[in-house]
């Protein structure tokens, strides 16, 4: 599974490779860190593209 996660997290930085500073895989999650101005797009991009088709957002955090 953290393999999967982690090809994710790849496509996930090359489609954003402006917005995304980097991604990490722990314990079975998979954490995207973004810039706060792209994070409409990042996430319409995770519910409509064919590959990810992700339906539940469970957490957004942020640091100051």
């Amino acid at each position: 599974m953290d393999e999967a996660l982690n090809e994710l997290g790849q496509q996930i930085a090359q489609a954003f490779s402006a917005d995304v500073a980097g991604f990490s895989v722990k314990l079975g999650e998979l954490r995207i860190d973004a810039q706060a101005g792209s994070i409409v797009r990042l996430l319409t991009y995770l519910r409509d593209e064919p590959s990810c088709l992700f339906q539940l957002l469970i957490d957004v955090t942020a640091v100051d």
